[in-house]
């Protein structure tokens, strides 16, 4: 099959959304996260406690940003 300089221009233009996509995702889900109970004394503590579940959401996240770039390129 023949290779146009569109098909990388496509390409490109689809990993970039699927990074802008994730992107979003992962400031969505911290955002939500840091926003919840605010105003709570115990505010930091709670939040340094639940960075372990955030950070194991964050590296399912770019898990499955690599699989869909590695899809999106073959």
């Amino acid at each position: 099959m023949p290779v146009s300089p569109d098909d990388g221009a496509r390409l490109t233009q689809r990993i970039a959304e699927l990074y802008a996509d994730a992107e979003l995702a992962l400031l969505t889900l911290i955002s939500s996260s840091l926003v919840r109970g605010i105003d709570a004394p115990d505010w930091a503590m709670v939040k340094l406690g639940e960075l372990r579940l955030i950070r194991g959401r964050v590296e399912r996240e770019l898990a499955a940003l690599d699989v869909a770039a590695a899809v999106a390129v073959r």
